[in-house]
């Protein structure tokens, strides 16, 4: 309890009618998280950010799709201003397990919240929440290829390979030049967010990383960072490509409406690039590549960039790609995709 900000105690008494009691959790990353049981023995999860505007959005949205009974916390007050905080309570939705691996049988499930999750998002009017989460801000004003991020800024540029630079000036290039337009949708859809009972998801998490982006380039954010999560094996860099372009495919099914092709190559752009021991960067390639550096992309994965496969010489075999769930292509049965109604 001493180590609880100071503005706290007064804070959950004057909006949830008593006094912490005992600490649940502490969590301190971008945002603050306190899982507290107040004085009357109720169980509440206080969140507090540096307020930049977005999280009366972030909070209202989620408060809608918890009245709907989408599985997530219902907010237990609006956003309230706490100098230069941003705070709120939520319930403490608490149970449930991560559901690990990136098997197709894995990916489908994941996709087929995803898929309810932009659904009901659809149908939810709040303000754009802006400026967008820093690790998919590849829509920033600036003039160079990463956001405004006071600590990567100042320190050392020239440690990021120049491959990287230019990867991602590419990347940030195809997802402008679309012109696409943007929906409401979760961009942190990893599995540590993620709860599960049996084969029902539990509880979505992270409702601070709603963001205002194209669907496609959303998809690609979940698709390349759902299977993240604490004891997770390394993945092999040579699978990766084809395993990317797999679950492009396959989270594509969460669309509530058919892809143009210009759509198409921007989701292995909306990517969050991954260390080589297979964690994701946090923040950016930018943040990825000081940690621990990067091997310069294989032919396969520079072509992810360039858009989809090209049709090999005749005669040559060609790995067959799955068709996205939910199409005519796609299998008939428990594994189609198909947002609910």
């Amino acid at each position: 309890m001493d180590d609880l900000p100071g503005w706290l105690a007064a804070w959950c008494l004057d909006h949830l009618g008593g006094e912490p009691a005992g600490v649940l959790f502490q969590l301190h990353q971008i945002s603050m998280v306190f899982g507290l049981r107040l004085a009357d023995g109720n169980d509440v999860v206080v969140k507090a950010r540096d307020d930049d505007g977005r999280a009366v959005s972030c909070v209202a949205a989620q408060a809608r799709l918890a009245e709907r009974g989408f599985p997530c916390a219902r907010p237990l007050t609006p956003v309230v201003g706490v100098g230069s905080l941003a705070v709120h309570a939520e319930e403490f939705r608490d149970g449930g397990d991560v559901l690990h691996g990136e098997s197709p049988d894995v990916a489908v499930r994941y996709a087929e919240v995803f898929a309810r999750l932009m659904a009901e998002l659809a149908d939810v009017a709040v303000a754009p929440p802006l400026p967008n989460p820093r690790w998919v801000r590849w829509d920033h004003t600036g003039s160079g290829p990463w956001p405004a991020i006071d600590f990567l800024d100042e320190r050392d540029q020239s440690a990021v390979p120049a491959h990287v630079v230019a990867t991602a000036e590419r990347a940030r290039g195809r997802l402008l030049a679309a012109g696409l337009p943007c929906v409401l949708g979760h961009a942190d859809f990893e599995a540590q967010n993620l709860r599960w009972r049996g084969r029902e998801v539990w509880a979505v998490h992270d409702w601070d990383s709603l963001a205002w982006q194209p669907e496609a380039a959303l998809v690609g954010a979940a698709s390349g960072a759902f299977a993240r999560g604490v004891g997770l094996p390394t993945r092999r860099r040579s699978k990766v490509p084809r395993r990317s372009w797999w679950r492009i495919r396959t989270f594509g099914g969460a669309c509530s409406r058919p892809w143009s092709r210009r759509s198409r190559g921007r989701p292995a752009c909306g990517r969050r690039r991954t260390t080589p021991d297979g964690k994701s960067c946090t923040v950016n390639p930018r943040c990825a590549a000081m940690r621990s550096g990067h091997k310069r992309p294989s032919a396969s994965a520079e072509r992810m960039l360039s858009g989809p496969p090209r049709a090999r010489a005749a005669g040559q075999r060609r790995r067959p790609v799955p068709p996205l769930l939910g199409s005519p292509a796609a299998p008939s049965g428990p594994t189609a995709l198909t947002p609910p109604k």
